[in-house]
């Protein structure tokens, strides 16, 4: 599969305070072959499929404090100096300067005026993710914040992504790189937690969501709410780890 395009998803890891028992969930589930990383990188640990990156487990970044596992999309850079730069000018707060990842790539850390959490990556040598659109991999993101034209409007300005309609949900918004579909973005409405944040939503394809959903709940994980069928995308379901993480996962229509 070609690399993903400068200021699109290329990347997504989940920050756990528990390492192994997040490796047990995902691998057992996924059926990710999870390398972990030596000490000093934290013990992150690589997810492949098919000996792909796919996916990665990292711990929580700097001290702060234990919380349930949270997902960062990353999105392609390819400078990220410049894409912090161009980020601060459009109203977003910068969490963690531009700092080198040994020779793996160069990253940050910002905050937009949506208040969505985004990484942004240039790539050196892991060039993010290499999966093919296959069961285990990371198909799909949706930027989901309560404030959906602030992040339309970031995303255009800094990553060049076009909003387009979809009529398939009100509301929803697929962002587009030069007419290619890149990600979603949706308004937190009715139907969302009130305690629920700003986020970048992560989905994993599978081949059977109902399938899934049993063995999510056999590896001591939970469903919130049953799989739905969504017209010309596939069956999907909403998932909580072990540790309360959640992520989505869809099984796409063929």
């Amino acid at each position: 599969m070609a690399e993903r395009s400068t200021g699109t998803p290329c990347w997504v890891d989940i920050a756990t305070s528990d390492i192994p028992g997040a490796i047990a969930f995902y691998g057992g589930l996924f059926g990710w072959d999870c390398q972990q990383g030596p000490p000093e990188v934290g013990g992150y640990t690589m997810c492949l499929v098919d000996g792909k990156p796919a996916a990665a487990i990292s711990p929580v970044m700097g001290d702060a404090p234990a919380t349930a596992p949270y997902w960062t999309t990353y999105l392609a850079s390819d400078d990220a100096d410049a894409t912090v730069a161009a980020a601060r000018a459009n109203g977003a707060t910068v969490t963690v300067e531009p700092f080198d990842v040994m020779s793996f790539g160069r990253m940050a850390m910002i905050s937009d005026p949506a208040g969505v959490t985004t990484g942004i990556w240039e790539k050196r040598d892991h060039r993010g993710f290499l999966t093919d659109f296959t069961a285990g991999a990371v198909c799909w993101h949706e930027h989901i914040s309560r404030d959906d034209a602030a992040g339309a409007a970031f995303l255009g300005a800094v990553f060049g992504l076009e909003g387009e309609a979809w009529a398939g949900m009100p509301g929803y918004r697929v962002m587009k790189k030069d007419g290619v579909p890149a990600c979603g973005l949706m308004q937190m409405r009715g139907g969302f937690p009130e305690d629920m944040g700003p986020q970048w939503m992560a989905y994993v394809q599978v081949d059977d969501v109902d399938a899934a959903c049993e063995k999510v709940v056999a590896l001591g994980g939970s469903v919130p709410h049953e799989a739905f069928d969504v017209g010309g995308v596939g069956r999907i379901a909403m998932i909580t780890d072990t540790q309360g993480g959640h992520v989505g996962i869809v099984q796409p229509v063929r």
